[in-house]
């Protein structure tokens, strides 16, 4: 764990989490600490492809390279969408990072891919509230944010 804390080498952080995939998803199922992945696993956040690796490992090959296909006009298609929320200091940022292209060197806290799917949070409807639930809040589903899987094929 400590190595994938500290290690710079994108592969070997790669080759760590994919060896941890089995323990993220068992974590993943076990409400008590789901919202918790992301601080335990922070490399999901600053190394571009372990969302993609972990969707492979979960659905095949097959299928991630369906979304990877058509991940650029679904990506678009929400930061267009994203451009009518209300400009709250949290989707401006969003917004500024899903727009960063590769060239940009400084400024947005998130990759562009990553700051898209947290904008597909503040797009969703909220679930339908009963007794026992509550109505959260888009910035804290960012922090519950831990599968996202898009069903446009």
């Amino acid at each position: 764990m400590s190595l994938l804390l500290h290690s710079s080498d994108d592969s070997v952080i790669r080759s760590k989490m994919e060896d941890t995939f089995h323990h993220r998803q068992e974590l993943v199922h076990n409400p008590e600490i789901t919202t918790e992945i992301l601080k335990m696993y922070p490399r999901f956040l600053d190394v571009k492809g372990l969302i993609n690796q972990d969707f492979r490992l979960l659905f095949g090959v097959e299928m991630s390279s369906k979304l990877m296909e058509k991940w650029d006009a679904i990506k678009s298609k929400i930061i267009e969408k994203a451009q009518v929320l209300t400009q709250t200091l949290t989707v401006r940022n969003l917004l500024m990072s899903a727009k960063k292209t590769e060239d940009d060197d400084a400024g947005p806290e998130w990759d562009s891919d990553m700051a898209t799917l947290l904008l597909l949070l503040h797009l969703l409807p909220p679930q339908p509230i009963g007794k026992k639930c509550t109505k959260i809040s888009a910035e804290a589903a960012i922090e519950r944010l831990i599968v996202l899987v898009l069903l446009q094929f």
